[in-house]
């Protein structure tokens, strides 16, 4: 309860939701439709904006208020980032 991004919420029921797992591959665009941004241009066109205003933001607060330890790989095609590895 002591989240400030509506985006960690987002992040902590959706790790939450695959009980069991340690890991999870998702698409670029399945992870933007998660985070309810897919319509931003902003981060459309620009991934790291994406990962350092919405991604990062709410893997860092959900590693400092709850017992999970969340972290991310990359998946690219060439230069291009076409989806995350989350790992918790």
């Amino acid at each position: 309860s002591q989240f400030k991004s509506g985006f960690s919420w987002t992040l902590y029921d959706y790790l939450k939701a695959h009980y069991g797992y340690w890991h999870k591959t998702i698409s670029k665009d399945a992870i933007m439709r998660l985070f309810g941004v897919e319509t931003k241009k902003t981060y459309q066109n620009n991934t790291s904006l994406f990962k350092q205003y919405v991604l990062d933001a709410a893997i860092d607060e959900i590693n400092q208020f709850t017992e999970l330890d969340v972290r991310y790989n990359e998946q690219k095609r060439g230069r291009s980032i076409i989806g995350f590895d989350l790992i918790w």
